[in-house]
């Protein structure tokens, strides 16, 4: 109607997202129930930074009103900035820093580390942390949580978004709705059908239908590249 382009939340942006996807991509027999292990993102998609996910599409496609829109940008300009001095911090390895990790039954240091790496430790807690070594900013008790969760999971994160990074590439190879899945004459039958009855969007959604096969997929590829070739 707008003449814009769809709003599309993906398995990696929202628990909503993920709902779609397995109701279009699998389908369902019984009723559906959207239990935290069907996402393959959990650890992305907490609470603590739902609006650090979701905000800026609700500010791009007008949903955030101008008062709402400047809590969010100056709560993650805070937070950025949190982050940023955290990573330029270095607690030096010395008897004073010593003393007061044995008093948190932490192990001595053997090099000067950053706050983030200290607090990776999993008897070490961030507001500990900052006790010892403060910030110049001060953050509320919900950015010091949603921060800590960061850093110490902060591999696994990493991990995660990179897999996400990977999907997103994956998911911007969309397949046109008119598609003529028929012409593809070395497919085989069961999986035209499927395609045709699933039309997925792109093809890490059609990956996604059940009884599709990698091999399939490549070729639907290649049979997608040069049909949008064709028609450009």
């Amino acid at each position: 109607v707008l003449e814009r382009a769809p709003f599309i939340l993906s398995r990696a942006d929202a628990y909503i997202g993920v709902m779609i996807d397995d109701l279009i991509s699998c389908g369902v027999d019984e009723p559906y129930r959207m239990f935290t292990s069907r996402a393959e993102h959990r650890l992305i998609l907490r609470e603590d930074n739902a609006a650090r996910r979701l905000c800026p599409a609700g500010i791009a496609i007008g949903l955030l009103t101008d008062e709402q829109r400047r809590v969010f940008e100056e709560r993650e300009s805070r937070y950025e900035a949190a982050k940023k001095e955290i990573a330029s911090l270095r607690i030096k390895a010395n008897a004073e820093t010593d003393a007061w990790l044995e008093k948190q039954g932490s192990a001595r240091l053997k090099e000067s580390v950053s706050p983030g790496e200290l607090v990776r430790r999993p008897e070490l807690s961030l507001q500990e942390v900052l006790s010892y070594c403060p910030l110049s900013i001060k953050l509320s008790e919900d950015l010091l949580a949603a921060l800590e969760i960061e850093l110490k999971f902060d591999g696994y994160l990493s991990r995660q978004e990179e897999e996400i990074r990977k999907l997103k590439r994956v998911e911007k190879e969309t397949i046109p709705p008119e598609f003529p899945y028929d012409s593809i004459d070395n497919l085989r039958v069961e999986h035209r059908e499927k395609l045709k009855e699933y039309r997925p969007h792109s093809l890490a959604q059609a990956l996604k239908i059940p009884g599709m096969t990698p091999t399939a997929i490549s070729l639907l590829a290649v049979h997608v590249k040069r049909y949008k070739q064709l028609s450009a």
